[in-house]
């Protein structure tokens, strides 16, 4: 699997409206997807068997595991924060298929920024993940945890 290099964090507070630096992973493999299922114990054969996947389930090909594409959204947002806070919660809802060979950019953009009791910043970020056609495969909400 081949991704472009994490990004950085900037020096700069977090502020509403601000986007955090995309990252872009692919071209996907199979190898790919059998590494994750096997990571994660996901036996569900149409993320690594191209039979099952095709002949079937009537897909072109084996799909990601949405657990994977979580993951590679939550590594864009985790490295965004670096050392400085923490990712407290991620939600996201899958609205569409990866497969092998695809190239998939996370992104996302600050919502909201609160100072919470503590003195730190509660972030709110809006985080998605789109396929090399443009479609949107995954769309959600993370809530970092970030020193000022």
């Amino acid at each position: 699997m081949t991704s472009a290099a994490m990004p950085t964090r900037s020096a700069v507070p977090p502020v509403a409206g601000a986007e955090i630096p995309e990252v872009e992973i692919g071209p996907l493999t199979l190898a790919d997807f059998v590494r994750w299922a096997g990571y994660q114990e996901n036996w569900i054969r149409l993320h690594y068997d191209r039979t099952q996947a095709v002949e079937h389930a009537g897909y072109r090909d084996v799909v990601q595991s949405g657990h994977h594409r979580t993951a590679l959204v939550a590594r864009m947002v985790t490295g965004w924060i670096g050392e400085r806070g923490w990712l407290r919660r991620l939600s996201i809802r899958h609205t569409g298929m990866v497969h092998p060979g695809d190239t998939v950019r996370c992104a996302g953009r600050i919502r909201d920024v609160r100072e919470s009791p503590s003195g730190r910043l509660d972030v709110e970020i809006d985080v998605w993940a789109v396929r090399q056609d443009g479609e949107r495969v995954s769309v959600g909400v993370a809530l970092a945890d970030v020193t000022p």
